[in-house]
């Protein structure tokens, strides 16, 4: 149901953003490769591990199991290697001083905050209709 809206609401603002956005300058510079690589793979196996603690409709819940602890441990690896990376690089993909700026970390947070109670949120419905589905 969702693609009926979603599709054609994409399709319209990407037909409609060169005629309303200006195009950027180009810079000249380096791709950050190892920043892209160590940023995305962090974040892909921390909603990899987050994803896979889900509570069962047995009841069990799973932040102890090697899968999620190992994936959640890589994950801080990841991000912690792509801080310093982020730091060190002359054209970084997120420079350190969006993250000085306290009204836009600020933000960044109650984003991840918010973004982890919508996970929560869908993660105890799915729980719900396996436990009527069950009964």
């Amino acid at each position: 149901m969702g693609a009926v809206v979603n599709v054609p609401i994409g399709i319209l603002v990407a037909a409609a953003a060169p005629r309303v956005m200006a195009e950027s300058p180009r810079r000249p510079g380096r791709i950050d490769v190892a920043g892209a690589v160590t940023g995305t793979g962090g974040v892909a196996l921390l909603v990899y591990g987050l994803s896979k603690t889900a509570t069962g409709a047995d009841g069990v819940s799973h932040w102890g199991d090697a899968q999620v602890l190992a994936s959640l441990t890589a994950a801080v690896v990841l991000l912690v290697s792509f801080l310093l990376i982020e730091r060190r690089s002359s054209h970084p993909l997120l420079p350190m001083r969006v993250l000085a700026d306290r009204n836009r970390s600020g933000a960044y947070g109650i984003g991840g905050v918010s973004g982890q109670e919508s996970y929560r949120d869908q993660n105890d419905k799915e729980a719900d209709r396996q436990r009527w589905c069950r009964d």
